[in-house]
């Protein structure tokens, strides 16, 4: 999840501008929360709220994505999402758009194990991306997390992606390759593979987040889901940590990094990285505009 943000805040000044160049400034004035954080968060604030996913028409998290997006609408929200943002229905079961795959990864770390985090990627997809491929996609990037967590290795997650997901042989692809023919595409059928590829084919959690970025699409997106992955496959150096926590744009919106503070401090959470040899990120002390 914490991944997911970080690739969100550091990709939000690239989106849409066709950069394929991954040796940018990290760090900037410029580096902002887009619908993917708010998405995300969202789906972790449902799931400390008692979210279980036993019924998808019931049991999703659409009362936290409206209370929490719609009053940031222009943050970067499709034009069907700001719709059902606007609307009082219950279900968008036409969008096939990536932010099914974004705002997962609180499901992945929540999960005690596979079967559960199928059904509640699931039902985080329901209230706005029930098509097939958007559940696929939430599905498979929330595995691909949990196998990062629980095997620490790359290549076998690409060699098992390759068998067990809908996207055919990742193992043959290459990030040259996809940098060189990639173009803005914000479909969860094109984003959830190459975001493995990103997360997989780097030495690292800070390459992973570059080489989504410099892919020259939907980076502040492609970032979040690479970044989710490569959190399990590598850890997150403090410094990104700290920097995060340092942005200024959160300043006016403490709620969502006291929902982070809160998710990954919750038990099950806590357990998750225990039982994956993965010590929880060590958050900067809170401030007084952070305390709850």
């Amino acid at each position: 999840m914490l991944g997911a943000i970080i690739g969100d805040v550091v990709g939000s000044r690239w989106e849409g501008s066709g950069s394929k160049n991954p040796d940018f400034e990290w760090d900037t004035p410029h580096n902002v929360f887009t619908d993917d954080t708010l998405c995300t968060v969202a789906v972790a604030q449902w799931l400390l709220a008692g979210g279980s996913g036993n019924d998808a028409t019931t049991d999703n998290p659409h009362h936290q994505l409206r209370q929490l997006c719609a009053p940031h609408a222009n943050r970067g929200f499709g034009g069907k999402m700001r719709m059902w943002l606007r609307s009082s229905g219950t279900s968008l079961h036409d969008s096939w758009g990536n932010g099914a795959v974004m705002r997962v990864s609180p499901v992945a770390l929540w999960a005690q194990n596979d079967h559960e985090a199928e059904n509640l990627a699931f039902s985080s997809t329901h209230p706005t991306h029930a098509h097939l491929q958007s559940v696929q996609g939430a599905q498979a990037i929330s595995w691909a997390i949990r196998h990062a967590f629980a095997h620490k290795d790359p290549q076998k997650l690409l060699r098992d992606a390759s068998t067990r997901l809908p996207y055919g042989d990742l193992t043959t692809r290459t990030l040259s390759n996809e940098r060189a023919k990639h173009v803005f595409d914000l479909s969860t059928a094109a984003t959830a593979p190459l975001a493995i590829l990103c997360a997989t084919q780097s030495e690292g959690f800070e390459q992973a987040i570059r080489e989504a970025v410099a892919m020259g699409g939907d980076a502040d997106t492609l970032a979040a889901v690479a970044g989710s992955i490569a959190e399990g496959l590598y850890g997150i150096p403090q410094t990104c940590v700290d920097t995060l926590f340092a942005n200024p744009d959160f300043d006016n919106e403490p709620q969502l990094l006291n929902t982070v503070r809160a998710f990954y401090a919750h038990p099950r959470v806590q357990d998750f990285h225990q039982r994956n040899a993965r010590s929880t990120p060590l958050f900067p002390v809170a401030s007084p505009a952070l305390k709850p």
